[in-house]
């Protein structure tokens, strides 16, 4: 009984052994790769039978289950680790982000439950994960070159398990295309959110030129994503020939570009060779022809291509003769990349950037295998010499060796380079170069001409180079600069850099939860500019009118100062009896007339002191400007101060060098004025009451303090002259905007008149009236 089954243990034992082996799967088979191949072998071999089992393109039954087959032994050996693990265990483990190693499964009545990344639209992890590392290091720059696409996901989004098919069958095209792609996981990788701008999820774009352009669309399907793919393709790689402008197509070889004319079976150029246009712009130009058009059939004939295959064509300087011609039943992108990139440079390239100059003038730091280099160098306005034509002949004509290259170079654009290795004097000047490390370069310069005088000894010195037999004649151990003049111009770096700022601000502010804050910030200071711009308008309007008037009504008046300050005239009446009636005694209600009295020797610098102080003040309306010799007219102002007092004290022998700097604030319509006295005499009325207002006792009006012989002034400044306390001339009316200030909030004491005096007739007004009479 034991040994029956021991026996039966045995059989079931192998026979579970057999079924295992049988069903295990063997990348290795699947690709039909060896084990010891190299990555780029196995990537060649997996698209190679990617793009025959694409169920797109073959109809086998099994062609669905063979491509999976494919892209799954491909997952495992195109990863170093996950290959390096299936060596060593003969198995690899799901990643964790898979749909089976992330999903669980529970027995239900209703079948099994599958759910976390499978059952929610977690990422897949069929393609690259876009971390901050991986999109500085390699999605950015290849952005420049070919666009790069992204696919945002997170879990548990059920919108993005029903794009998530969509996004897989895309992928499969951006294979064939050899375009780069990946998946960005929104909840853990926020600053690659941020970076590309991603509005939403699921979300679908591509990085083209460094920026991020998202798909824009109400459903996700094959067809619309693969027309996003286009549009991202510039219109302009592609141009447009007809009969007239072919010549003038292939003859433009000046912008140091090949040409490429693809002749194909479809109305438009396929995505393949719109991606190979796209990474080779800098260096080639294409048209593209229907063969089954009938516009197509001159250039068919004239270049003998075949109406049932895809044919391409590639020129150099000679438009008559390709230096390339290839036909097949379809191109891949490989297939253009390595066509054009082994024809990029023309018979005659021009020095245009570092890399050129690298390439076709590489540094030899060895003793062997040495590379040479024969510029010939002159201005750009003459490309279309004779002598330049000449030169291109001359490198058709001769043998040429493989270990030197003929390139040209504009001393307009490459002066470092002409200037660092001595350039001779001349419209055409040879130099031969041999790089032995960056900065160190032997060199020597040659004439060049039409003649055979240039021609001998050039083709004499190729011949030697062939040999390695030359001798240079000078050596450069200085650093010298190519331009690169394919680098975009600093006005077109400073556009694109406002045009990134600007989008990131947009993007950082304008979402739905700030968007209308800022809209309302930006919304109101705008109407508070253009308010703030009419009101501006308005006072400059009335200050024009204002001085214009203010200059008719005193056109009779022969002595008035103006001081221009700023954008506007400050008019400083003379006070006199010809325009006393009209400042003061007919003053309309609410306008106030401050003058200030000075003396014939020290008036220019009281009235520009006053006119400084009273500057912010001369937009007021209600406020006028006056001064008054108070040297001549001191009586009158002895009246005034008479009437202030009612007579009840007695002024005389006033001194008028002790009141110049004083100013009066006149309310001439309601017939009182204050006082601004700054100075004061060592004298005290004995009648506070009555004297206060002249200010030899209450000096608020004055900021002055004065005290049995002392005055302090703003600054502690004290000063003594006989007895008299004076403040300095330059000095009288620093106190004057604090005196304005109070003058406006009515804190300042007020002098009351019943009348005006009247005022004495002065020599002008006499005139004036012999005149009238």
């Amino acid at each position: 009984m034991e040994q029956r089954f021991l026996a039966s243990l045995i059989v079931l034992t192998i026979y579970f052994f057999i079924s295992c082996r049988a069903s295990q799967f063997d990348p290795y088979e699947t690709l039909g790769v060896r084990r010891h191949s190299s990555a780029d072998e196995i990537r060649k071999t997996y698209k190679k039978l990617a793009r025959e089992w694409h169920p797109d393109k073959n109809k086998a039954p099994d062609a669905n289950e063979k491509f999976t087959e494919i892209n799954r032994a491909y997952e495992i050996l195109g990863d170093e680790k996950r290959k390096d693990q299936y060596d060593r265990f003969g198995k690899v483990e799901d990643s964790p982000n898979s749909p089976q190693g992330n999903a669980q499964f529970f027995r239900t009545p209703f079948g099994n439950f599958q759910f976390f990344s499978e059952g929610f639209g977690g990422p897949d992890s069929n393609t690259n994960r876009i971390t901050e590392r991986f999109l500085q290091s390699r999605v950015l720059p290849e952005s420049f070159t070919k666009p790069y696409f992204f696919f945002a996901t997170t879990d548990f989004c059920f919108n993005c398990l029903r794009v998530q098919p969509i996004w897989n069958q895309f992928t499969k095209d951006l294979d064939i295309l050899e375009l780069g792609y990946g998946v960005v996981d929104v909840d853990y990788n926020g600053n690659v959110v941020s970076r590309l701008r991603i509005p939403r999820i699921p979300c679908i774009g591509a990085v083209v030129n460094g920026r991020s352009i998202i798909f824009e669309t109400e459903e996700y399907s094959a067809k619309t994503l693969r027309t996003f793919a286009r549009k991202l393709i510039p219109d302009d790689l592609i141009i447009t020939v007809t009969d007239n402008s072919i010549d003038e197509f292939l003859g433009g070889y000046k912008d140091n570009k090949v040409r490429v004319m693809f002749f194909g079976t479809q109305g438009l150029p396929t995505m393949r060779f719109l991606i190979s246009l796209y990474q080779l712009q800098s260096i080639a130009k294409a048209t593209y022809f229907d063969l089954n058009a009938v516009t197509s059939n001159t250039f068919i004939d004239r270049y003998d291509v075949e109406t049932d295959q895809e044919t391409l064509l590639i020129f150099h300087e000679d438009p008559s003769f390709p230096v390339y011609t290839s036909s097949r039943k379809e191109f891949q992108t490989s297939d253009f990349l390595s066509a054009i990139g082994s024809h990029k440079y023309l018979k005659l390239p021009r020095i245009a950037s570092p890399a050129i100059f690298d390439e076709l003038c590489p540094s030899n730091p060895g003793r062997t295998g040495n590379k040479y280099c024969v510029i010939l160098t002159f201005a750009s306005s003459k490309f279309d010499s004779v002598e330049v034509s000449a030169f291109r002949d001359f490198i058709s004509e001769v043998d040429v060796p493989t270990t030197t290259k003929f390139a040209y170079a504009f001393t307009d654009t490459q002066h470092s380079m002409c200037t660092t290795l001595q350039r001779p004097a001349g419209d055409f000047k040879i130099v031969i170069i041999s790089r032995k490390e960056n900065m160190d370069v032997e060199y020597s310069w040659l004439d060049w001409c039409t003649g055979e005088t240039c021609r001998k000894p050039l083709e004499g010195i190729v011949g030697r180079l062939a040999v390695s037999q030359y001798r240079f004649t000078d050596r450069n151990m200085k650093r010298y600069d190519i331009r690169d003049e394919l680098q975009p111009g600093l006005f077109y770096r400073i556009l694109k850099r406002l045009r990134d700022w600007w989008d990131h601000f947009t993007y950082t502010y304008f979402d739905g939860d700030h968007s209308l804050t800022i809209i309302t910030i930006m919304s109101t200071t705008l109407c508070i500019g253009i308010i703030s711009f009419l009101v501006s308008v308005l006072n400059s309007q009335e200050t024009k009118t204002a001085s214009s008037a203010s200059s008719s009504a005193s056109a009779s008046s022969t002595n008035m100062s103006s001081s221009k300050r700023g954008d506007g005239k400050f008019t400083i009446y003379d006070l006199r009896s010809h325009n006393y009636d009209r400042l003061i005694k007919d003053a309309e209600p609410g306008h106030r007339l401050l003058v200030l009295f000075v003396d014939a020797e020290n008036k220019q610098n009281y009235i520009k002191r006053f006119a400084d102080l009273m500057m912010p003040f001369k937009r007021t309306p209600y406020l006028l400007f006056a001064f008054l010799y108070i040297d001549k007219y001191i009586n009158w102002y002895q009246r005034l101060l008479s009437l202030t007092v009612g007579h009840k004290e007695q002024l005389k022998d006033i001194q008028y060098q002790l009141c110049a700097g004083t100013v009066l604030a006149i309310n001439g319509y309601r017939k009182y004025y204050n006082i601004y006295h700054p100075k004061t005499l060592n004298i005290r009325s004995k009648q506070s009451g009555d004297g206060a207002f002249v200010g030899l006792e209450d000096s608020s009006d004055s900021d002055l303090e004065g005290s049995d012989g002392e005055i302090q002034g703003i600054n502690g400044y004290q000063q003594e002259i006989d007895g008299n306390m004076l403040l300095a001339q330059n000095r009288l009316l620093d106190g004057l905007s604090h005196w304005v200030e109070r003058l406006f909030d009515g804190s300042l004491l007020k002098c009351q008149v019943d009348r005006w005096p009247m005022f004495p007739v002065d020599e002008v007004t006499r005139t004036e009236q012999k005149k009238d009479q």
